[in-house]
């Protein structure tokens, strides 16, 4: 169950969104709150077009409100320039996609290490940064291969590590299980749930996918712009 206490890593106020103009325009989200605590993994479900796609572009500043405020771990960031919310995103916050978007030419390890390498961390931290977040995964055999012998399931869950070997404290996960069977949708959808809580992280995660509410501290409804009130689970993932 989701610690209310938590130290909030993200949180919207009034966030206002709309496309087009005049008779054109569209509401696409309107005065949406929503804080997520620091170590939980937050399920945003609705339909499509419902602006899920927005909530989390917003969260992670690749797209402004029309109106509201953005906190990102107790920093309003207003109308900050894009490259201070560049150094942002890649100090602060990881991204998972639906397609895992691994680089062939690299393996698995490399992959995982590549933001790593952005940052100029020393090749020999960042090596072991990676092979432990490989052992969290039950993945280090998997260390040395490239993407084409990897299988759809382990192929997400290396840009899961990815995401995560920066230990950022939002991840935003945009229909990351949508393309994997079953067995691999849970294994992925797990191996998130445990690394955030262990890391502290925040982790919103928009899907379609009813299969992931069991690992959610929290399940959030979006439709016609608006938040429905929060469902918790509990350890079972009953709401």
């Amino acid at each position: 169950m989701i610690d209310n206490s938590s130290h909030p890593r993200a949180r919207l106020k009034g966030i206002s969104k709309s496309y087009g103009e005049g008779s054109a325009c569209q509401e696409v989200l309107h005065a949406i709150d929503l804080d997520l605590p620091e170590g939980s993994l937050t399920l945003l479900e609705g339909p499509s077009g419902s602006g899920k796609s927005t909530v989390l572009n917003i969260l992670g500043l690749l797209d402004r409100p029309d109106q509201g405020e953005i906190e990102i771990d107790g920093r309003i960031i207003g109308q900050w320039a894009e490259r201070k919310l560049a150094n942002l995103r890649n100090e602060e916050i990881g991204f998972i996609f639906q397609s895992a978007d691994l680089i062939p030419r690299m393996t698995a390890l490399e992959n995982i290490r590549l933001p790593l390498d952005i940052r100029g961390v020393a090749r020999k931290e960042a090596n072991s940064q990676v092979r432990e977040i490989l052992d969290k995964l039950n993945m280090a055999e998997l260390a040395s291969q490239p993407p084409e012998k990897l299988s759809g399931g382990q192929r997400q869950r290396v840009a899961v590590a990815r995401a995560l070997v920066t230990r950022p404290k939002l991840l935003i996960a945009d229909e990351p299980t949508s393309s994997l069977d079953g067995d691999n949708a849970r294994q992925t959808a797990s191996a998130i749930q445990s690394l955030c809580h262990e890391l502290g992280t925040a982790v919103i995660l928009a899907t379609h996918d009813a299969r992931l509410r069991e690992f959610a501290d929290r399940i959030l409804h979006l439709e016609d712009g608006k938040l429905t009130p929060d469902t918790v689970t509990d350890a079972a993932g009953t709401a």
